[in-house]
């Protein structure tokens, strides 16, 4: 029991097994996940499953109920209750083992520094809890910050019975030795090819950019006016309208049309009046009016059939807790059809939703299914069209949908999500992640990575500093649309595969 209180404890997230992924049969397995916004790499025994958080990684053994959890050393501030991170990996250890468990006994044997292939020391740290016979190894890993100029510390956290010290012990060593930290992960990396800074068009016909289509910038203007610019920041088409309209965000369709939430100007703070959908030189193809509209509209998306699909939230009486006035939220999406009536809808989430800034929540994949960033899951959900849950935990804790601000599918079937420093997924500069259909992390293109500075100035005066859209080009180029300091940037990005021996 105390073995999976701690655990909640460490990693704040209960011990669901279905959210586990199990290992292959393999002589050798290695994992790849972020802590923060470091890649981590660890070989772990066979048979162990894999559970990752926001906060790390836990390697379980559940034949016998022991596990390694890997945690960032800024979990210290939440574990401990303290303002300082330590200044060794002594401290850290002591910490560690400290507050987690404060009434174990004191550590069975000094902390001991363990000679590993690549040079590098780490520390071994024991305690025992004689009233229960469980024990705790601790091993803390330096690694260098090199964005911050520090030394930072990875802490491996591994629990059991005292009859399978030694077991875990071996395995907690051969974890810490097989670590790799940073640029010594395999994966891929980019590197930016040219930037074309469009700012000074945006600005001066104070257009909003909203999103990327068919090698264009879209985005609106005054009266919410439909814009068109090309790559390279000259106007290509402004959209002809007769009345003027509250446009806060706008949706690509595969058709080449926009999608539109439409609030009057003097309905600017209530529920969308309408859905338009238009051609981006202001070509009205159709709209959608009706009284099934969802009041808390969050994100539209549409098929290569014409179908729509529309996100949305809603507050209901808690079902858990009736009749003592807690609410919960719901999330669902509406089908509606080309010719923009309601068909049916379904639930794909409960629980906080946080709106993203952008295209952040549900996608369309190559596949023809519905790919849906849950927040509650820190994950993503597919579906299909008929509301059928397909895959679930997709990317499980690589994104969070409080710090997303885009997501695409690229030609060859991976992902690419934009994310951002916030409350929810602690790194420290803006990133793109590059993930298999599966959610395994592929590549992390940092804005400190790539160059880029992420110290938001009063220049840029449309978002904070985040990726807002991307595409893949003929070149195969990522092409980024992104918000940088100073104001908004075309960045041309060139993937390259990890290299040998990494």
């Amino acid at each position: 029991m105390l073995r999976r209180v701690v655990l909640s404890l460490l990693l704040t997230l209960p011990l669901f097994y279905s959210h586990i992924s199990h290992a292959q049969d393999t002589q050798e397995n290695t994992h790849v996940f972020l802590l923060q916004d470091v890649p981590i790499s660890v070989n772990y025994p066979d048979g162990w499953a894999v559970q990752e958080t926001s906060n790390g990684a836990a390697f379980i053994n559940l034949q016998e109920e022991s596990y390694v959890a890997i945690l960032p050393d800024i979990m210290i501030y939440f574990l401990c209750d303290t303002f300082e991170l330590p200044d060794s990996r002594r401290a850290a250890a002591d910490e560690l083992v400290g507050c987690v468990l404060p009434n174990w006994a004191q550590p069975i044997s000094e902390p001991t520094s363990i000679d590993m292939a690549d040079q590098r020391e780490e520390l071994l740290y024991q305690a025992e809890n004689p009233e229960t016979g469980e024990f705790a190894l601790n091993l803390v890993v330096p690694y260098p910050d090199e964005q911050r100029g520090i030394e930072r510390y990875i802490l491996l956290f591994a629990t059991s019975s005292i009859g399978q010290m030694t077991d875990l012990q071996n395995a907690l060593v051969e974890m810490g030795s097989s670590l790799k930290v940073g640029d010594e992960v395999a994966l891929e990396t980019a590197s930016v090819r040219t930037s074309i800074d469009v700012s000074e068009t945006l600005l001066s016909k104070s257009i909003h950019p909203a999103a990327l289509f068919d090698s264009h910038i879209l985005g609106w203007g005054p009266c919410g006016q439909i814009v068109e610019v090309s790559l390279e920041g000259s106007i290509i088409s402004t959209a002809e309208q007769d009345e003027c309209y509250d446009v806060r965000t706008l949706y690509p369709a595969p058709d080449g049309s926009i999608w539109v939430p439409v609030r009057k100007a003097e309905n600017s703070d209530g529920p969308i009046d309408y859905l338009l959908n238009l051609m981006p030189d202001g070509t009205r193809l159709g709209e959608i009016r009706s009284d099934e509209l969802p009041d808390d509209l969050r994100q539209i998306a549409a098929d290569a059939d014409g179908k729509v699909y529309l996100l949305y939230t809603m507050t209901t009486q808690s079902q858990n807790n009736p009749g003592i006035g807690l609410e919960e939220t719901e999330t669902w999406i509406q089908v509606w059809s080309s010719e923009g009536e309601f068909q049916y809808q379904f639930l794909v989430g409960q629980g906080e939703y946080v709106i993203p800034q952008g295209r952040g929540a549900l996608e369309i994949g190559p596949d023809g299914l519905l790919y849906f960033l849950d927040s509650g899951n820190n994950g993503i959900r597919v579906f299909d069209t008929a509301g059928n849950l397909i895959k679930d935990n997709i990317a499980l804790n690589k994104v969070t949908i409080g710090n997303v601000s885009g997501f695409r599918f690229l030609p060859d079937g991976t992902m690419v999500v934009g994310v951002y420093p916030g409350s929810f997924l602690p790194i420290a500069h803006p990133a793109i992640l590059h993930l298999d259909a599966d959610g395994q992390l592929l590549g992390i293109f940092s804005w400190g990575a790539l160059g880029l500075s992420s110290e938001t100035e009063a220049a840029n005066q449309w978002t904070n500093d985040i990726p807002i859209d991307f595409y893949m080009n003929d070149d195969g180029e990522l092409v980024v649309l992104a918000s940088t300091t100073g104001g908004i940037q075309v960045l041309f990005l060139t993937i390259s595969p990890p290299q040998a021996g990494s």
